[in-house]
């Protein structure tokens, strides 16, 4: 008998919409297209998304990656399927806590994973990774991760990539936030066992077309090309995320409002006598006593929030996307009456 696999659920899926602050999203819908825009809609998309990735190249990236470089795909799930088909690897070794789509996808594939907890520092433990980095395994960092927000240390980063016999996986879903200048993308020039992972789903505020791509040398894009599927990024969200590489600037308004939002909501909370974990994403975790009976008052006020591990999974924090200010108040005004 088959055994049946575990399914990704964000909390709206279990109680239906309220104020969403449960799965990192931007709180509103910013980049502008014009509806002439989405012309063509009869013929399939550019399967190559060659002029997505030609302008990402050019104008967004930065440190050398070219075109070739650049692999455009459904969201990051997608991408983490494509890389599991593509490499097969024996196991993938994951820091603990992480996203829990890595586990699961590894799960659907019949990949068995390796979870090694962060220290307590919120940084990897270099040493016990390279121990299980055989050769075939695939070793992943979130960087800023999820949920502990925290950046991944470059150095040991680099100390695992050069002692490791598989490939390496940087996922930089959040980095907009933590500043693209502590993006780790130069390394996947550097070396050839690196492979970074982009999504338009967080700062762009583009969740909802599921874009995302992969940067990595030549030889890594032309090996994962074929195990993608054919045509999976559509039309419009092609459209749209050239149209949205032009708003740059806006993009560094709205992550920069994102940060103040973040900034006054940690501090109301530490006003409170609340333990706040800061973070380089877009969302705080609380350090509650009752985790349970908090997010079961918010779910009946209809504030979808997340719990999540803390460090070393010993508890469990009250993971919050930052929101509007309407919504973060209403949701500060609920914890605190839980607590009360």
């Amino acid at each position: 008998m088959k055994a049946v696999l575990e399914l990704y659920q964000t909390e709206r899926q279990v109680i239906g919409n309220g104020i969403m602050l449960d799965a990192n999203e931007h709180y509103k819908q910013w980049v502008k297209v014009p509806g002439s825009a989405l012309t063509g809609l009869n013929r399939y998309p550019d399967n190559s998304a060659i002029a997505l990735r030609q302008k990402l190249a050019e104008c967004y990236c930065g440190d050398g990656i070219q075109t070739e470089n650049i692999l455009i795909t459904s969201g990051s799930i997608e991408a983490i399927d494509v890389l599991i088909a593509a490499y097969k690897p024996s196991a993938l070794i994951l820091n603990t806590p992480s996203y829990d789509v890595y586990k699961l996808r590894a799960d659907a594939h019949g990949c068995s994973c390796e979870l090694i907890p962060l220290d307590s520092s919120s940084q990897p433990q270099a040493d016990r990774i390279i121990e299980k980095a055989k050769e075939g395994s695939m070793v992943v960092f979130i960087s800023p991760n999820n949920p502990t927000g925290k950046l991944m240390d470059p150095a040991l980063v680099r100390r695992v990539i050069k002692n490791s016999q598989g490939m390496v996986i940087i996922d930089e879903a959040y980095i907009e936030f933590a500043g693209l200048q502590n993006s780790m993308q130069s390394l996947a020039k550097e070396y050839p066992n690196v492979i970074i992972l982009r999504t338009f789903s967080k700062a762009w505020g583009l969740a909802g077309i599921r874009l995302g791509y992969i940067i990595s040398n030549e030889d890594n894009i032309r090996h994962l090309t074929p195990y993608r599927n054919a045509y999976s990024v559509n039309a419009v969200a092609l459209t749209v995320g050239l149209h949205a590489l032009d708003q740059q600037d806006e993009l560094k308004i709205q992550v920069e409002r994102i940060l103040d939002h973040k900034s006054d909501l940690i501090y109301r909370f530490e006003h409170a006598g609340i333990a706040v974990h800061r973070t380089e994403a877009n969302f705080i975790v609380l350090d509650i006593p009752d985790v349970h009976t908090v997010h079961q008052a918010l779910r009946q006020k209809s504030i979808l929030v997340r719990p999540r591990p803390l460090l070393g999974n010993l508890r469990q924090g009250l993971r919050i996307t930052v929101g509007s200010p309407d919504e973060n108040r209403a949701m500060f005004n609920a914890v605190l009456e839980a607590l009360a």
